[in-house]
């Protein structure tokens, strides 16, 4: 039986029904509310808080008016889910941007004109960067 700080820090998840702190599906841990992100929030003078050990099926995904972000950089996660990857850039201003990554299965399940098109997206993408990100 996993407990702790440490489980909870990694397992706890946010729920858009829930208010406080509730039982989590995943038998582990806990789900937390929108309240909770935004009492931690203001007890620690933040502004955001960034988690992850989530599979969102858009590789990021935000919670509480955009002050909690989900990232999840396995794109095709154990080949059971069809969601793409993120990874969240923070530059010397805090501006916040986001890429995303797709796995070779998300290409061939398109329909042939969108993958021509999504094909000629991904030879525009800087060589350094070719790992078939986009910036939404």
């Amino acid at each position: 039986l996993i407990v702790g700080l440490l489980c909870d820090i990694l397992w706890a998840d946010p729920d858009k029904e829930t208010r406080g702190w509730g039982e989590n599906d995943r038998g582990v841990s806990f789900v937390f509310g929108v309240d909770v992100v935004e009492k931690f929030l203001h007890r620690h003078d933040l502004d955001l808080i960034c988690r992850a050990h989530q599979v969102v099926e858009d590789g990021y995904e935000f919670f509480a008016q955009r002050r909690l972000v989900t990232l999840f950089s396995a794109p095709n996660y154990c080949g059971e889910f069809d969601n793409a990857g993120g990874m969240m850039s923070v530059d010397e201003t805090l501006m916040c941007s986001f890429q995303l990554y797709f796995s070779e299965e998300f290409f061939m399940n398109l329909d042939n004109s969108v993958r021509r098109d999504s094909f000629l997206l991904y030879l525009g993408v800087p060589k350094a960067a070719r790992s078939c990100s986009s910036n939404p």
